[in-house]
C-alpha cells in the first residue's frame, strides 16, 4: 500500500517559493518608470517647459522707428530658440529678418530687425523657432515710420490664432465727413478706435493734423465710423485697429492698401 506524502503549506500570510503576482510585477515596474520620470522631470524641468514671451522692446533709431535696431523679447524658457521670425508670409519674412546678433537666453530672445526698403511699416507677427522645429507664437511688434502717430507700443500680445483681427476696408480713397467701414472679426462688447499713421515722410511737416475715425460704431463683423480729415491734410495714410479694452493692436490692417482722404471741398 503507497503512503501519500502530505503537502506542504505555507504559513498563513506567506507566500510560497519566490514567484510574484505578474499583477504585483506589473505594478513595481510602473511604479519604477513613473519614479524615473519624475526624476528626469526634477533634474532638467527645461525639457518639459513651452517658451513664452511676456513682451518686446526696441532700441529705435535717431527718428524714432524700429528699423534697423536692436530688438529683444523677453520671456520664459527662452534657450531653447534658434531663429525668429517676422511677419505671416514668406514674402513679409524675406523683406524683415532678424538673423543678425542674434542671442537667447533663458529670459531673452535678442537680435537686430533689419527691414527691406519694400517693406511696410505696420503690425507683424513674431515667430519663435525652437531647436528641434517647433514653432511658438510670441505676440506681435510695431515696425517701421508710423508718422503722425506718438506712444505707440514695440509689442502686443496679439497672434495670428487670436480671434479678433482686420480682414478688408470699404474705400482707399474716401472723402472726409462719409461713413468708412473697416471689416473683420470684432467683439461688440469690447471698445476699439483706429489709430492713422502717415507712411510719407516728406507729408508731415506741413500737415496740420492727421487724419481721424469718428463716431465708431462696433459689430461683430465690421467697424463703422465718419472719417475726417481737415483742410491740407496730405500723405497716403495706413491705420490701425486698437482694441482699448485688453489694449493690444489688431493683425490685419498692415496688409492692405493705404488710404487718401480727400479734404474738404473749398467754399465758394
Amino acid at each position: 500500500m503507497s503512503v501519500t506524502e502530505p503537502q506542504r503549506h505555507s504559513p498563513r500570510g506567506k507566500k510560497s517559493g519566490t514567484l510574484r503576482s505578474p499583477r504585483v510585477h506589473s505594478c513595481t515596474t510602473y511604479a519604477v518608470v513613473w519614479a524615473l520620470c519624475l526624476a528626469l522631470a526634477v533634474v532638467n524641468p527645461a525639457a518639459y517647459a513651452a517658451p513664452a514671451v511676456t513682451g518686446a522692446t526696441c532700441t529705435v533709431n535717431s527718428d524714432g522707428w524700429c528699423i534697423n535696431s536692436a530688438l529683444k523679447f523677453d520671456g520664459t524658457d527662452l534657450a531653447t530658440v534658434t531663429a525668429l521670425r517676422i511677419g505671416s508670409t514668406d514674402a513679409e519674412q524675406q523683406q524683415i529678418t532678424c538673423t543678425d546678433k542674434f542671442a537667447a537666453t533663458a529670459t531673452t530672445v535678442s537680435c537686430t530687425v533689419a527691414m527691406a526698403s519694400s517693406a511696410i511699416a505696420g503690425l507683424y507677427p513674431a515667430t519663435l523657432v525652437l531647436g528641434d522645429g517647433t514653432q511658438v507664437e510670441a505676440g506681435s511688434v510695431l515696425l517701421g515710420a508710423l508718422w503722425e502717430t506718438q506712444g505707440m507700443p514695440t509689442w502686443t500680445s496679439t497672434t495670428p490664432s487670436s480671434p479678433h483681427k482686420v480682414t478688408g476696408e470699404s474705400s482707399s480713397w474716401p472723402s472726409t465727413g462719409e461713413t468708412w467701414t473697416i471689416s473683420g472679426t470684432f467683439d461688440p462688447a469690447k471698445s476699439y478706435s483706429v489709430v492713422f499713421y502717415n507712411t510719407e515722410a516728406d507729408a508731415v511737416p506741413g500737415n496740420p493734423s492727421p487724419v481721424t475715425c469718428a463716431a465708431l460704431s462696433v459689430a461683430a463683423t465690421k467697424l463703422t465710423c465718419t472719417i475726417i480729415a481737415v483742410n491740407g491734410v496730405m500723405g497716403m495714410y495706413r491705420f490701425l485697429v486698437k482694441d482699448t479694452t485688453s489694449d493690444a493692436l489688431l493683425l490685419g490692417s498692415t496688409s492692405l492698401s493705404s488710404i487718401a482722404v480727400n479734404p474738404p471741398l473749398p467754399a465758394v
